[in-house]
């Protein structure tokens, strides 16, 4: 661990996530209900993540 990087490590409750955490972290753990694929391609320079499949 790199201790002068890091602020805080804490866990949550996967309904109570912190605000700010990594796009593309928050966009597979806010469909963890859903049809999501097991692997994504996100791109590089989009601002908003659009998943795609790669099956």
């Amino acid at each position: 661990m790199e201790p002068e990087r890091t602020a805080q490590l804490r866990w949550f409750p996967v309904d109570a996530l912190p605000d700010n955490l990594v796009e593309q972290e928050d966009l597979v753990l806010s469909r963890l209900d859903s049809d999501l694929p097991p692997i994504l391609s996100m791109g590089f320079g989009t601002e908003t993540p659009q998943p795609q499949r790669l099956d």
